[in-house]
């Protein structure tokens, strides 16, 4: 996501190699060495997973005729590609995503103008016989129209055409491209690779943050640029006293972190806890931590969860849309969480 405030080279454009899903990296070599890479691949998994950095890095193999290269370390050098590719001007490459204007503000979705853009697109001649590969991150932000229109590169796929489609959630796909796309699962990456990563890109508390990454680097990065070990403990403390219902600790919190974050713009830090915050309630409610530190399963049924994070969802999407008070937003969905010990 192209959104201010965020460090020049965390866009998956800037990564220098693949960590992690091996498997994916030799079925997809086997795939093109026998011709049979498909036109349609659609990645999916949970968000934080590496899917975008994925991409980039299959299309920039591919760009560079460089295939049996694909999650090697890499080259000592950048070749003519490689820095077109990262300045975002490669004539056979494109991404839709959503955009942030000046203030930081993202859009709700992607336009079904865009959507036709890659159709444009395909249809073009490549430079030198070359790939022309597009990439939807995410294809779950595409409106519905949207979604329609990229079936037509999918059911008419050009010579050495690839179009990459990333989702979060794969239900919400639209079946017609679900049935068009070769589907390709992302899993969590092992601890010790999601702190090599880290340590690659010189966080100073890679350790700490790999071990509470849940195999998703970005998740990991999101609360590094949130505040890192100091954000996560802050954190904790509040849902710790919320289980006491005390909700002096909240007011702190969303001042320091995320209100005021002095390291990013507001309307990233507002993204950044929304995304920490679904997945800590997702993995809260898959009940993977029974006796967890934070201490609020206790006495919770699965069901309560559920109802939990659908009315979440419903604030923070309500809140987007229309541009509500986020302060206010906040307060509400820590109230919601409290309110479990009510029910």
């Amino acid at each position: 996501m192209n959104i201010a405030n965020v460090s020049f080279d965390s866009h998956p454009r800037f990564a220098d190699h693949l960590v992690g899903h091996a498997s994916i990296v030799e079925h997809l070599k086997i795939a093109h060495k026998a011709g049979r890479l498909p036109h349609g691949l659609l990645f999916t998994g949970a968000k934080g997973l590496g899917k975008a950095t994925f991409a980039h890095q299959l299309a920039r193999a591919l760009l560079n005729d460089s295939m049996e290269c694909l999650g090697e370390l890499p080259a000592p050098s950048l070749s003519s590609t490689d820095h077109l590719l990262r300045a975002g001007n490669h004539p056979d490459f494109i991404v839709l995503e959503k955009q942030a204007d000046e203030k930081g503000k993202v859009t709700k979705d992607i336009s079904v103008e865009k959507a036709r853009s890659v159709v444009h697109f395909f249809s073009q001649t490549s430079l030198e016989d070359n790939w022309r590969i597009a990439v939807i991150d995410s294809v779950d932000d595409l409106t519905p129209k949207g979604a329609n229109t990229l079936l037509k590169v999918l059911e008419e796929p050009p010579h050495k055409c690839l179009l990459i489609l990333i989702s979060q959630n794969l239900e919400s796909v639209l079946p017609t491209l679900r049935s068009r796309a070769q589907i390709i699962q992302f899993s969590p990456l092992l601890e010790q690779e999601t702190k090599a990563l880290f340590e690659e890109k010189k966080l100073e508390d890679a350790p700490f943050l790999a071990s509470i990454s849940a195999g998703r680097p970005g998740l990991g990065l999101m609360i590094n640029d949130l505040g890192g070990r100091s954000f996560y403990e802050a954190f904790l403390k509040v849902m710790k006293d919320l289980s006491a219902q005390d909700l002096r600790s909240t007011h702190g919190f969303i001042e320091t972190f995320i209100l005021k974050n002095t390291a990013l713009n507001p309307e990233v830090a507002w993204s950044f806890f929304a995304d920490f915050l679904n997945h800590w309630v997702a993995h809260t409610l898959s009940l993977e931590q029974k006796n967890n530190e934070q201490g609020i399963l206790n006495k919770r049924s699965p069901d309560q969860w559920v109802e939990s994070w659908f009315s979440i969802q419903e604030i923070l999407r309500t809140t987007h849309i229309f541009s509500l008070d986020k302060k206010q937003t906040l307060l509400c969905v820590f109230h919601e969480l409290a309110g479990l010990h009510q029910r």
